[in-house]
């Protein structure tokens, strides 16, 4: 996975006169609003099986398991990012899968920069 999540910042160090790039993700907020605005749409797991959701509140209930899914079980997941697939979350959070599948995809992680000015 490339990492969508980070972008870089140009900060002053010192006097002014030295500047370093610093790496920069948005707040987990602005990644939830965009989960809340993506639910309805269909949504794919690594192996391809197609999903979609519904939020309530704090809680996402995903289509082809009849589970509650809260958001604290996505940010536990999105403090690891980058992932290399949902095994390394599979025994942090419930449903790894759609987790894994939901903060990977494009819509939700796609363009870091507009979910910052988001949250």
């Amino acid at each position: 996975m490339s990492l969508p999540y980070l972008r870089t910042h140009l900060t002053r160090v010192g006097d002014g006169n030295k500047w370093r790039y610093t790496m920069m993700t948005p707040s987990f907020n602005s990644i939830w609003l965009r989960i809340v605005a993506c639910q309805g749409q269909q949504f794919r797991t690594v192996k391809g099986f197609p999903f979609t959701y519904e939020v309530k509140g704090q809680v996402l209930r995903v289509s082809r398991a009849k589970q509650n899914l809260p958001r604290s079980e996505f940010e536990k997941a999105y403090n690891l990012l980058p992932l290399k697939g949902p095994g390394e979350i599979n025994n942090i959070t419930r449903g790894p899968a759609y987790v894994y599948a939901i903060l990977t995809d494009a819509r939700i992680a796609g363009n870091a920069a507009q979910a910052e000015q988001e949250g």
